[in-house]
């Protein structure tokens, strides 16, 4: 049976999840339910503030402490450093490569003291706000492999799965060994095509590129997603390779005490999924359903106590980890459509494709050009959703379809910010970026909105093959990288979500 857990109607008390800073964002996907939801409304038109640590490819947005700082990872090679403290105007506060290029797979998290946890190839790193080192815990030690996918908060203790399949906890004061190692019963992914061709321009450590990009696609390894943690119970949620390369399992971890009161990791469930998924599982706001990808495209909803199926939806899914609101609806990417499902029952409440902003934004190509499938421009998602009160944010690639030896393909030539009105799926605002993302939204504790560009999509432009096949002014200049900042556009929208901040503020004082 799972820990003992009062029944409710309304979303979940707590706020981040136990053990979690309460900030606006404070580990990948938000908060311990991997949520991707910031719960308060943010301008819906925005403005680049800065961009930093260009060069680098960056796989998830910045984490955001209380006091407004940022940490941040990338993934360059050696002697350069991993992990990144910015201040709000972008500015390095301290960094360190301390932290080796292994880094770049994990997302900082941050606890309710400030401290920040970070994984790398054999290691798990804790640090004190100002730079200080709080403890380093080498996984071999304990006969473990590296890396983490995100590090993640269960209390007073911190860990993660790695990506072959070892699920360890830490005493967060100390960086001692919690309980013993669970090691789940599962193999490898299916192995998937990774194209030798990205990333030449430094953006990402040579000897990690393979691993990396089979890491995002849910190729090889056992774990490639964060796993999501019940914030009442503590129960541990998430996606992983099967027995067999043609099965997969999402697993219920709980941690318990026995007879003497020594603590372990139990799997409560394993719930047989499809394959090759990196895609990480996300808790509904009343913690009775966790929603995940399969690996053929659906959607599935699983009881958060028994594991058992709920619903499974074929939505046409891309490798994009599902968006939670708190009235309960579900986002969830398909490339070309964006759609919001009830979670309850995985009924379709909108859905919606944005072709229409790339035929603003980019010209109709000659299909005599060889090669391109239609001529007229698309959009495709290239984020993970955030989620707002009033706004859903997301990243537009937006390109042109080419057909090679059978197979259609969007070459990218543009990339954009959007804001989305959650009530319709209807285009609120554009604004340019300059590469593309792959990664995730961020929201700042005044509103501001941090995109990390991995440049994945804008390397393909740039550096395959058939990068020659539409016109040279329709292929963008070479990947950078980095990460960008916006903050809002319009005198009265700051001042709104100035206002909503200093109230937040006011509350959370008076909650302690």
């Amino acid at each position: 049976a799972p820990p003992a857990r009062a029944a409710r109607e309304a979303p979940l008390a707590s706020d981040r999840g136990p053990g979690y800073a309460r900030t606006t964002w404070a580990t990948l996907h938000a908060d311990s339910s991997n949520s991707d939801f910031a719960p308060f409304a943010t301008a819906t038109d925005v403005v680049p503030r800065w961009r930093a640590l260009e060069g680098a490819g960056i796989v998830v947005a910045p984490v955001v402490a209380s006091d407004g700082r940022l940490f941040v990872t990338t993934g360059r090679g050696a002697g350069q450093a991993s992990l990144h403290a910015l201040s709000p105007d972008g500015d390095v506060v301290w960094e360190t490569d301390a932290v080796d290029s292994g880094a770049v797979l994990s997302a900082p998290v941050l606890d309710e003291d400030g401290d920040v946890y970070v994984g790398d190839v054999d290691e798990f790193h804790a640090y004190h706000p100002d730079g200080r080192r709080k403890w380093v815990a080498t996984l071999a030690e304990y006969g473990a492999r590296g890396p983490f996918v995100t590090g993640i908060i269960v209390g007073d203790r911190v860990g993660g799965i790695t990506v072959h399949g070892q699920a360890m906890l830490f005493e967060r004061a100390s960086g001692a060994l919690a309980m013993p190692v669970l090691e789940l019963p599962g193999g490898a992914s299916p192995l998937g095509p990774v194209p030798g061709f990205l990333w030449r321009n430094g953006l990402v450590d040579p000897d990690l590129r393979t691993l990396l990009l089979e890491a995002l696609l849910g190729y090889r390894y056992e774990v490639t997603n964060t796993p999501a943690v019940h914030p009442e119970t503590g129960r541990i949620y998430l996606m992983a390779a099967g027995p067999t390369v043609e099965e997969g399992a999402f697993y219920g971890i709980d941690v318990v005490d026995d007879d003497a009161g020594a603590p372990s990791m139990r799997i409560a469930f394993a719930t047989p999924t499809a394959p090759g998924t990196g895609t990480s599982p996300a808790i509904s706001p009343d913690g009775r359903r966790v929603y995940a990808f399969g690996g053929k495209g659906e959607i599935f909803a699983i009881d958060a106590d028994t594991g058992e199926v709920v619903f499974e939806r074929a939505v046409g899914g891309m490798q994009a980890s599902p968006a939670v609101a708190p009235d309960g609806s579900v986002y969830v990417m398909a490339e070309r459509w964006l759609r919001k499902l009830d979670g309850a029952t995985g009924d379709e409440i909108w859905s919606r494709e944005y072709d229409a902003l790339a035929r603003d934004e980019l010209p109709a190509v000659s299909r005599l050009w060889p090669f391109v499938r239609t001529g007229e421009p698309v959009a495709r998602l290239d984020s993970v959703v955030t989620v707002t009160p009033n706004a859903v944010w997301a990243v537009l690639l937006c390109g042109y379809e080419l057909r090679i030896a059978g197979r259609d393909l969007v070459q990218a030539t543009r990339s954009f910010l959007v804001s989305i009105d959650p009530r319709t799926g209807a285009l609120l605002h554009a604004r340019p970026l300059p590469d593309t993302s792959e990664g995730v939204v961020s929201v700042g504790r005044e509103g501001e909105l941090y995109v990390d560009l991995l440049a994945i999509q804008a390397s393909v432009a740039a550096e395959a093959p058939y990068r020659f096949l539409l016109p040279g002014a329709l292929r963008p200049p070479a990947p950078r990288g980095g990460v960008v900042a916006f903050a809002p556009a319009h005198l009265r929208e700051q001042i709104g979500v100035g206002l909503g901040s200093a109230g937040r503020l006011l509350a959370s004082a008076a909650a302690r």
